[in-house]
């Protein structure tokens, strides 16, 4: 299949999914909720959650990489510092949550969700997730070469530093969850979504919230809990200013 035929698939399909999509949220009534993380941060493993906690995900079909409702959305003021992907790229600038949800075209105070993954176990995935989407190949030095993982993790950095001063300007409108706490204890994490959103729901997750597949995740996703070389945890420490640690428990009270 040549590259145009493959494109104009996927326009199709993502059309069709996009159509059946909006035809839903205008007749459906469960709590809207939009869901945010840079890619291999688990926002797919997220996204089927809360669909069987009875969510309605507003950003679910993926539009294109550069549109602002895209879950993966490179909102950081730093353009450049986009680099594992370039059709992230974008023109997307906001200073505050009611700001980027006028962008999207979402309510004023619509809240949303982000989820991050441990730093050293993120940058291990995106190193797997590299070579087999040909960023590179296994024979690239990925930790001294300045634009592999230490120019990766300054997008991770920029990424979720820019949603943390976007929490500070909106209070109360974005609750930050770490995968691995949310891997741990899924039925907790729903219920902490709910607190924030101030529903009442009774949770009750087939097979307590494991989940053995989601899109783009191998089978074994559910045992996916690990690190890892040091090398990782290593350059992690040495290159990013996000106060990650502070958000490894479950609360509502992020900002």
């Amino acid at each position: 299949m040549s590259n145009v035929i493959r494109a104009a698939y996927a326009d199709t399909i993502r059309f069709i999914w996009n159509l059946r999509h909006t035809t839903r949220a205008i007749f459906n009534q469960d709590p809207r909720i939009v869901h945010q993380g840079i890619q291999r941060s688990g926002t797919n493993y997220l996204r089927v959650l809360l669909n069987r906690s009875g969510f309605f995900v507003l950003n679910e079909v993926d539009p294109k990489r550069h549109k602002p409702q895209h879950k993966h959305c490179r909102w950081q003021d730093d353009k450049q510092s986009i680099v594992m992907d370039v059709r992230y790229r974008n023109q997307h600038f906001a200073d505050s949550i009611e700001e980027l949800n006028k962008i999207c075209g979402y309510q004023e105070k619509q809240k949303h969700v982000l989820i991050f993954k441990t730093p050293a176990n993120w940058l291990e995935s995106i190193q797997r997730w590299g070579i087999a989407n040909h960023w590179f190949s296994e024979s690239n030095d990925f930790f001294g070469d300045p634009r592999l993982a230490v120019a990766y993790l300054n997008e991770w950095d920029q990424y979720h530093l820019k949603w943390e001063l976007l929490a500070g300007a909106s209070p109360g409108m974005l609750l930050i969850l770490h995968f691995e706490s949310v891997l741990k204890d899924p039925e907790n994490a729903m219920l902490t979504i709910c607190e924030f959103y101030g529903v009442e729901k009774k949770i009750d997750l087939k097979n307590e919230g494991r989940i053995e597949k989601v899109r783009h995740s191998k089978k074994d996703f559910k045992n996916r809990e690990k690190v890892i070389d040091e090398r990782f945890v290593n350059i992690v420490d040495e290159n990013i200013d996000f106060s990650w640690r502070n958000y490894t428990g479950m609360q509502t009270d992020n900002y």
